[in-house]
């Protein structure tokens, strides 16, 4: 399906002041997360280059993590696409600092020349370009980068301080009038943010507010809600598209420049990646090897035998097996007497003979394992913030701790035992829910005060519930009920 832009102004003009146009063509990926379907996608996207001599490729970012190949390599190959296709841009996502800083520097010191982002950087390292311009078909065409200034939500405070990092907004301020003595004929934002009908009260996505504040930049290009959005206009005239994720496709823009009144025309679309897309060999060659490392990885015999299916049913806290199954995991692994987590992917465990690939489809993200001593008023404080959330997929129910649900949330205490007051209980979370990720206020706040005692274990989430099947796959408890009305 093809969207097209119209300004109401070509219709008020003479054809011949419309005859002298310049088209140039903007391709666009995001949110590929390490997909093994970047063979496919780099068959569509040479096919289309071959077609259009005057174009620009760009990726918006979350690009080196989300499959076990991406873990294994700690994201090494899954930036190779991204170097070896004819890419002009790639910004940087959220999922980038996954694996830490050295490899995230060593992932930008690849990219090299293709990395831009204004607002974003590694302390220890020189500021990644924040635009640059393109000369194409006699346009001159400015490109500016951002990151998602959200990820301070997304990380613990002291992988945080490894990083400095803006919002889009003030990077634009600060760029937009540098760029402008450029005098270029076309501007646009390639940014790991989206678009969002209705204004977001977290702040997460800047992109609704960047298009009605700065009415200077045509064409935004975004990410990060996985949405497919072929093309439309936001703010007062900018276009706005986002290519999905996973490379299902390829996101195409085209801008016909008309000279004479330096009026733009824009069409987008999205190119479907079909399944039985036939893989490039170039990329698949280059691919190989890490291909390979991953398969005799997942290869590799976890020993355990599932007896039965484990569902992922009801709510954490209430019933749910899985997010039951992680609290016990995380617990035992941390030594911890209380857990809270949730469901990260809402699949099940299947009976047989337990798969390295079901164990990165349950636990997909890189999450460790943090403790904590909380008080009993603290737990209740802790409880009460996640109660709010629990019709999200952020929601942690709790285990080992029993809270009653009336008016206001009350902790009961562990097993059959009531609390000791000021007494401190050892808690287990995993890092994503330790850092808050705006919404976890209260807890990042308890977390970070020096009587807590916070430890980073470095225990892998999906390590520990590796580990936990190991010793008790054939006689896991009965699942319980934490949160009572």
């Amino acid at each position: 399906m093809t969207l097209t832009q119209r300004y109401l102004l070509l219709l008020l003009l003479p054809l011949s002041l419309l005859a002298e146009t310049r088209e140039i063509i903007i391709f666009h990926t995001t949110d590929t997360h390490a997909s093994r379907r970047w063979p496919q996608l780099a068959t569509v996207i040479k096919e289309q280059l071959q077609q259009t001599p005057h174009h620009l490729l760009i990726d918006c970012g979350d690009t080196i993590q989300g499959s076990p190949l991406a873990t294994i390599t700690q994201g090494r190959a899954a930036i190779e696409p991204i170097l070896a296709l004819p890419y002009d841009v790639w910004v940087p996502g959220n999922h980038e600092a996954d694996f830490g800083v050295d490899a995230l520097k060593e992932v930008f010191r690849l990219a090299q020349d293709k990395l831009l982002c204004a607002n974003f950087r590694i302390k220890t390292d020189p500021h990644p370009l924040p635009w640059k311009i393109f000369q194409r078909n006699g346009l001159k065409i400015a490109v500016i980068g951002a990151e998602a200034s959200y990820f301070r939500n997304w990380l613990l405070p002291e992988e945080f301080a490894k990083y400095e990092i803006t919002t889009a907004q003030q990077a634009l301020r600060k760029q937009l009038p540098l760029i402008a003595r450029e005098k270029p004929d076309i501007i646009i934002l390639a940014t790991h943010q989206a678009w969002f009908e209705e204004r977001d009260p977290r702040h997460v996505n800047e992109v609704r507010e960047i298009a009605e504040f700065f009415p200077e930049i045509h064409l935004i290009i975004g990410a990060h809600s996985h949405r497919e959005i072929p093309g439309r206009i936001i703010g007062h005239n900018t276009w706005y598209a986002q290519a999905g994720c996973h490379a299902e496709n390829l996101g195409k823009i085209t801008i016909r420049f008309h000279e004479e009144t330096r009026v733009m025309d824009f069409q987008s679309e999205l190119i479907p990646i079909p399944q039985d897309t036939l893989p490039d060999e170039e990329l698949l060659a280059r691919m190989q090897p890490w291909l390979d490392t991953e398969k005799e990885y997942l290869a590799i015999p976890t020993e355990i035998v599932i007896p039965k299916e484990i569902p992922c049913k009801l709510k954490p806290g209430q019933g749910n097996p899985i997010s039951e199954l992680l609290c016990m995991a995380i617990a035992e692994a941390s030594g911890a007497e209380i857990a809270f987590h949730g469901v990260l992917a809402e699949l099940p465990i299947p009976a047989g003979p337990l798969s390295r690939k079901t164990l990165f489809d349950v636990v997909p993200y890189e999450n460790i394992i943090i403790t904590a001593e909380l008080t009993p008023d603290e737990l209740t404080a802790v409880m009460t913030e996640q109660w709010k959330q629990r019709n999200s997929y952020r929601f942690c129910g709790p285990w080992n701790a029993r809270f009653l649900i009336g008016s206001k949330l009350h902790f009961q205490g562990i097993g059959f035992d009531a609390p000791v007051e000021n007494r401190r209980y050892k808690i287990a979370v995993n890092s994503h829910t330790a850092a808050g990720s705006g919404v976890f206020p209260v807890l990042r706040y308890i977390l970070e005060r020096p009587t807590s005692n916070r430890v980073n274990t470095g225990i892998s989430t999906r390590d520990a519930l590796e580990q936990f099947l190991k010793k008790h796959a054939d006689s896991l408890p009965a699942t319980k009920i934490w949160l009572h009305n």
